[in-house]
């Protein structure tokens, strides 16, 4: 009777600590501690990540110096772009046949879209100055 009793403490022991442990509620407050939290990714870009009927949207733009970014390959790559409009200015390189000609800046909705452009390989936010 009394090893019952001590495995019946056991099992009680066990079953509150697993129910502490894995109840724990992770404070998620950007798309880091969204993928930290196990929670599924979308593969968009820049990559979303969704929990509790919030949606974090991955931090991609890093400049490359003086607040002008450079289009990398998964951006190129994206099968989609998200539509939130944040504005970049990125720099169209102009194909010319006789002479070299200067690049042509064009304002896009967001950085995903200005790099989908094949001629486009650098941007800044923000529109573009209108001359």
């Amino acid at each position: 009777m009394r090893n019952q009793i001590i495995l019946l403490v056991i099992l009680i022991v066990a079953a509150m600590g697993y129910f502490f442990f894995s109840n724990t509620n992770v404070l998620i407050t950007d798309f880091d501690s969204c993928v930290a939290a196990g929670n599924p990714v979308m593969e968009s870009y820049p990559r979303r990540c969704a929990s509790d009927g919030r949606t974090f949207i991955e931090n991609i733009d890093a400049p490359i110096s003086g607040g002008v970014f450079k289009c990398e390959s998964e951006q190129r790559n994206a099968d989609g772009c998200i539509e939130i409009y944040q504005p970049v200015c990125g720099e169209v390189n102009v194909r010319c046949i006789t002479t070299p000609c200067p690049s042509v800046q064009e304002t896009f909705p967001n950085s995903c879209f200005a790099c989908k452009n094949s001629l486009v390989d650098i941007y800044t936010e923000g529109e573009c100055m209108k001359n």
